[in-house]
């Protein structure tokens, strides 16, 4: 996977790849992880090229343990004097793009985090289900991706509070 900053590939004169990962490298990673993948396989670079954009920018969101390596990087990796991503950021990258080309819509998932629909004898029955899927929460379509992002989280189930 890439060991720089900031990874920008031209793709087409309309989107560049600005990611973890290239799409060579999420190629590769793709034919070796998964073993039903012509959703991949059969996207253009540049819908691979949207969704590893989008997969960055969903990792960035997130709430990391320690400081960017430097301040104005592009990107949350590398951290705390590292100077490339682990191994794991940029797999999570090629998870989170690959639910997304695969047809994953976090935003549809979210919304219908508590609902359970069911229909039985024609009759449609809704209920909640009282369970929160904490990566769904965050906007991680990919259940993989986030046990490959939990080491690196902060612990969010305290906090502090500072006046200024």
């Amino acid at each position: 996977m890439a060991n720089n900053i900031t990874t920008t590939a031209p793709v087409t004169s309309e989107v560049s790849v600005n990611a973890y990962i290239t799409i060579d490298e999420a190629n590769t990673y793709v034919n070796t992880h998964f073993i039903e993948r012509s959703s991949w396989t059969n996207a253009t670079d540049t819908d691979k090229a949207i969704v590893l954009n989008d997969a960055t920018i969903r990792i960035d969101r997130l709430p990391f343990k320690g400081s960017r390596t430097v301040v104005t990087q592009d990107f949350e990796f590398p951290r705390g004097g590292d100077t490339s991503p682990p191994s794991a950021i940029d797999s999570a990258c090629a998870e989170i793009a690959f639910a997304l080309i695969d047809g994953k819509d976090p935003d549809y998932e979210y919304e219908s985090l508590r609902v359970s629909k069911d229909k039985v004898s024609g009759v449609e029955i809704t209920s909640d289900t009282g369970v929160f899927m904490t990566h769904k929460v965050a906007g991680i379509p990919s259940l993989s991706a986030w046990n490959l992002l939990i080491p690196y989280l902060r612990d969010n189930s305290s906090f502090s509070v500072s006046r200024a």
